[in-house]
């Protein structure tokens, strides 16, 4: 805009010709001020009256405006990227399509401002009063509003990735489908807040109270919500997995298709909570809370959580999956229960085996020789406790394999198959007595397993003949232990 057709007709001492970069109106009365276009590159405006100016499209850039009067302003379009306007009045201004790009914002007043499309990235919005502005569209990436009050205003479709909003009230706020990927939340307060279907991937959440919130197929993957308050919370389909829930508040709360993969629930209260189906496979439920909780056969139990370390950290898992079996028993659901028993069991083996192997090496004898040499000696005769280990550790690793901890009669039969495969292949294949097999190799081979061979081969070979005298001792014990399974399955 050429410098004729700025008007300044409060401040007759400026010019139009003294528009310019770095520019200093300190305390200036600019008010009604027609300036759009005008390049104010790193211009000192500093507790200047811009009220009902028109900046439309200007050039703040660096510009100090801290302090200034710009209520009713116009300035849609302006840049003012990395501007100074801490403490600023922007009541009623008209901020459409500013670039606020790492300006300061810190405590302006924004009451009734429009703020519609605003790109707000970096920004510091500490302390800002935004009420009734509208930030539709706005985007808000990076942006700083620490402890500010956003209390009741609508964020619908807003991007705040990566934004600081430690502290921040949202109470009432309406944040659906808000993007808050990677946002740090910790300490909002967001209760009675309706965040359906928002993208809260990588958030921090720590300490923050989401009571009553409503976040049905909300995405939470790898969220930290470490003691945050989510009592009578609605998470219905929301996506939870690898979310951190670590003494976290979750009671009587809606988690019904909730997708709870590889989270952590350590300590976690879910007293009270719906979890039907549900999918808590690999997550954590060391020291859970269950008591009183819904679930269903749609809920699944899945897999042993990985990741763990310690003995003591499976002690507290299998404590976990004691709750879950207790909670599923108490709605006859009788084949998940087995499911989390198997579990528990799991994680009793895991934790035999960590117990054995801490203690041999304390066990591990450090000897020197003669030439001055360390010698590493595992003692021959382990102490009782060690011994007691391993074999705790060796047969629980047996009976998951060959009978998923007694509740899988499928895994004998699976086993039963593969020994009466190998040796009818073996009979088959190999040397063939005098006599040959009576029946046919497979008959042969299933008579064996089943009662007793029907008569010894003689000329066979010894690999055959011990063949035939393993199958049938093994035949004996999965037969035995086919039948236990079945019989005592039904009392997990």
């Amino acid at each position: 805009m050429p410098s004729s057709e700025y008007e300044i007709p409060n401040e007759p001492d400026i010019g139009p010709e003294e528009i310019e970069p770095e520019v200093d109106f300190n305390n200036a009365n600019l008010t009604d001020a027609t300036l759009s276009r005008s390049n104010l590159i790193a211009a000192n405006l500093e507790e200047a009256n811009l009220s009902h100016a028109d900046l439309k499209r200007a050039d703040l850039t660096d510009a100090n405006l801290e302090g200034a009067d710009l209520s009713d302003a116009v300035l849609s379009g302006a840049d003012l990227t990395d501007a100074v306007l801490s403490g600023a009045g922007l009541t009623d201004a008209n901020l459409g399509s500013v670039n606020f790009t790492d300006a300061n914002l810190g405590d302006t007043n924004l009451t009734d401002a429009n703020l519609g499309e605003a790109d707000l990235s970096g920004a510091i919005l500490s302390g800002a009063n935004l009420t009734d502005t509208n930030l539709q569209a706005a985007k808000f990436p990076r942006v700083n509003l620490s402890r500010t009050d956003l209390s009741g205003r609508n964020f619908r479709h807003v991007e705040f990735f990566d934004a600081n909003l430690r502290y921040v009230d949202l109470t009432g706020a309406s944040l659906e489908d808000t993007v808050f990927t990677s946002a740090n939340l910790s300490g909002a307060d967001l209760t009675d807040v309706s965040l359906e279907g928002a993208k809260l991937t990588d958030a921090n959440l720590t300490g923050a109270d989401l009571a009553n919130a409503n976040l049905e197929n909300a995405d939470l993957a790898n969220a930290n919500l470490q003691d945050a308050d989510l009592t009578d919370a609605n998470l219905e389909g929301a996506n939870l997995t690898y979310a951190n829930l670590e003494s976290a508040d979750v009671m009587i709360s809606n988690l019904i298709e909730a997708d709870l993969r590889h989270a952590t629930l350590h300590r976690t209260a879910l007293d009270g909570a719906d979890l039907q189906n549900a999918n808590l496979s690999r997550t954590d439920l060391r020291g859970v809370s269950l008591a009183d909780t819904s679930v269903n056969q749609g809920t699944t139990v899945g897999r042993m959580c990985l990741n763990l370390s310690s003995p003591d950290e499976y002690d507290e898992l299998a404590q976990g999956y004691h709750e879950f079996k207790q909670a599923l028993s108490r709605e006859g659901l009788s084949q998940r229960a087995r499911r989390a028993w198997a579990l528990e069991q799991q994680a009793r083996t895991a934790e035999a085996w960590e117990r054995f192997k801490q203690q041999s090496i304390l066990s591990v004898r450090n000897l020197r020789t003669l030439n001055d040499l360390r010698v590493w000696l595992l003692p021959p005769w382990p102490d009782p406790e060690l011994r007691t280990q391993f074999f705790t550790s060796v047969g629980g690793t047996l009976s998951r394999y060959l009978t998923g901890y007694g509740t899988r009669p499928l895994y004998v039969l699976l086993w039963s198959a593969v020994i009466l495969f190998v040796t009818t292949a073996l009979f088959a294949l190999g040397p063939v007595p005098a006599e040959g097999w009576e029946g046919g190799p497979l008959y042969y081979s299933v008579v064996t397993f089943v009662t007793a061979p029907p008569h010894p081969p003689r000329d066979a070979g010894s690999i055959t003949r011990a063949a035939v005298l393993l199958e049938t001792y093994l035949g004996t014990a999965l037969i035995v232990l086919l039948g236990y399974v079945l019989g005592t399955r039904e009392r997990v």
